[in-house]
């Protein structure tokens, strides 16, 4: 009689524990409440997996779709999860590391070559075209190194599936609805809007405020920061983003520039495909160095994440 207790009981201990363990696994794969949950997918390339992170907060719906296309550009990263996860969105990060560094391009073999290309350079067919054939990229890039490789780049495979991989990127990142927002978070060392593309310098946009230029808002004269900036693709972006400044007090003033209306596509960037074929597109762009802070520029790029927050989180 004993031993038919004892074997209950140690029946039921194993139960109780198999029940712990399994509510234990269960626990661990759903996300924090106001967390982020991370899911990994890819994209081929000629046999080569390029993989793609995907952060969301499924607990807060918003219509920002962020994406981080350089891997190396952290800083923008960084702060997009951290608003992501405080207050609701997705980010989509291509991801590119060789030895545990954080590469811009996007590498792949073929024919026993390393390859690449620049992620923000193939939305349109010139553009990839032209990241094939870039002789500047260096990370051991291989596709003008000799004539045999300038003639792979050329070959209707690799072209065929640089346009495959184009294609997959934007059925994931592209604003499905009209109030969606596809928000680009870029860093960089020499660009500002003195130097950059394709936008309006003499747009104006009235509101109860006065009349401002469209590339600023309000008026930053500080040069510093001229390397902080945001592109939009229209002028209704444009228009309430600088609503969203809280009040005349408030400093967070930035450069804002809005994209011109049919800007040419030959070097195939991201903002030009939007631009042209009328998605809503904000680039959020930032000094950063990789592996330092640029002293002031960090807490400006989270500053005008919170802007694009502010000004579309609620919007449905």
């Amino acid at each position: 009689m004993k031993l038919r207790y004892v074997t209950i009981y140690m029946a039921l201990a194993v139960l109780v524990i198999l029940s712990t363990n399994i509510l234990s696994q269960t626990v661990k794969n759903v996300p924090k409440k106001g967390g982020l949950t991370v899911t990994s997918d890819s994209i081929d390339i000629l046999g080569n997996k390029i993989a793609i992170k995907i952060y969301e907060n499924t607990s807060k719906r918003t219509p920002l779709i962020f994406v981080s296309l350089h891997h190396n550009e952290r800083l923008g990263r960084h702060l997009a999860k951290n608003a992501i996860e405080a207050k609701g969105g997705k980010m989509f990060e291509v991801v590119s590391v060789e030895s545990n560094r954080l590469l811009r391009n996007v590498h792949f073999k073929h024919a026993g070559r390393e390859l690449c290309i620049d992620p923000n350079r193939v939305f349109s067919e010139d553009g990839i075209k032209a990241t094939l054939s870039y002789s500047d990229f260096g990370e051991g890039c291989e596709n003008v190194k000799d004539a045999e490789a300038i003639a792979l780049t050329k070959s209707v495979e690799v072209v065929n599936a640089i346009r495959a991989f184009q294609v997959k990127l934007l059925s994931w990142i592209l604003p499905k609805t009209k109030n969606e927002i596809l928000v680009s978070v870029h860093n960089n060392l020499k660009i500002s809007l003195d130097n950059f593309y394709d936008i309006n310098d003499n747009d104006e946009f009235p509101n109860n405020e006065g009349t401002y230029i469209a590339h600023t808002d309000l008026v930053n004269a500080d040069k510093e920061y001229n390397h902080d900036f945001f592109m939009v693709s229209n002028n209704s972006l444009f228009a309430k983003l600088v609503a969203a400044r809280r009040d005349k007090d408030d400093k967070q003033v930035f450069s804002i520039a809005v994209q011109k209306e049919n800007p040419n596509e030959k070097k195939g960037y991201l903002s030009t495909f939007c631009s042209r074929n009328g998605h809503n597109y904000i680039l959020i762009e930032a000094k950063h160095k990789l592996g330092e802070i640029v002293e002031g520029h960090d807490q400006r790029q989270k500053d005008m994440i919170d802007r694009v927050f502010t000004a579309f989180a609620s919007q449905k």
